[in-house]
């Protein structure tokens, strides 16, 4: 039988101190800053997760973007960059975990998800499916709803996600779509549920955006590392969205990934990743 494949490539986590102030006892010359390690894993103990790489902006997609149009206002400033994200180093590194051996799931959003027989093939499935919901403490007596804050967050004339309002269109990008032996998934049940049946203990994360889906959508980082995961982000793999004044400097995704760092895990690059697949 032939032995898996061993990943070796460098992996960076944050180390803080006297986060709560003077007399913690901290020597003075202790060290806050980045830490590398060398870390080793065994390929099929490893899965790749790309988060909602979405084709919106491309041709065959909602609101395509015109050629010479990229930064004109109208499209989400992120979305051009996480095209070529897409293109130039999320789909190597795809290719690569496949060589290597690693497993590849893909989080998808459940407007869309049937279309994958991936998908298919594992939501029936009475291993994957999601707990039962404990019962939910009473909340607010006037609760504001998602439409209200969705409202706050875009303005009164938001028309809604783009994955109601662009069913029809939206979906994954075409440079990263699943390939036979990807997994298609949509909730944290389902990507547990295929780690432990595969004993894949370490997720390598990519995609959209940074500060948002990345970290809290379903079987995003906080859910796995909730459930004990060893998270990865592959920090050129991903974007953040940037407001008009953060745009050039990149505050927010550098904000992002250095939270991530320090509170759930651990960061590498494309080029490491890669390198170490081969």
């Amino acid at each position: 039988m032939t032995e898996p494949r061993t990943l070796k490539f460098t992996i960076r986590h944050a180390q803080v101190r006297n986060l709560y102030g003077p007399g913690m006892g901290y020597p003075p010359d202790s060290y806050e800053g980045p830490i590398d390690t060398e870390f080793e894993v065994p390929a099929n103990e490893v899965g790749v997760v790309s988060v909602h790489c979405w084709n919106v902006g491309a041709p065959e997609g909602p609101y395509p973007i015109q050629p010479g149009k990229e930064h004109d206002g109208i499209h989400a400033e992120w979305v051009v960059r996480a095209d070529e994200i897409m293109r130039c180093q999320i789909a190597p590194v795809l290719a690569a975990a496949r060589e290597a051996g690693a497993k590849v799931f893909h989080l998808a959003g459940d407007t869309y998800a049937d279309r994958y027989p991936q998908y298919l093939a594992i939501k029936g499935d009475p291993d994957l499916q999601k707990p039962p919901e404990p019962p939910a403490m009473p909340g607010c007596v006037k609760p504001l709803d998602w439409e209200f804050h969705w409202r706050k967050e875009f303005g009164p004339d938001w028309p809604g996600p783009v994955w109601e309002t662009h069913r029809d269109k939206f979906d994954i990008a075409q440079p990263v779509k699943p390939v036979d032996g990807d997994h298609v998934v949509v909730y944290a049940a389902q990507l547990n549920g295929l780690c432990r049946r595969y004993g894949i203990h370490t997720l390598v994360y990519m995609g959209f955006m940074a500060d948002m889906c990345l970290l809290n959508t379903w079987g995003g980082v906080k859910d796995m590392f909730n459930l004990g995961y060893r998270c990865i982000v592959l920090k050129d793999c991903t974007t953040a969205h940037e407001f008009p004044e953060t745009v050039g400097d990149w505050v927010m995704n550098r904000a992002a990934i250095m939270k991530f760092e320090y509170e759930w895990g651990w960061t590498s690059d494309s080029e490491k990743f890669i390198r170490a697949c081969k």
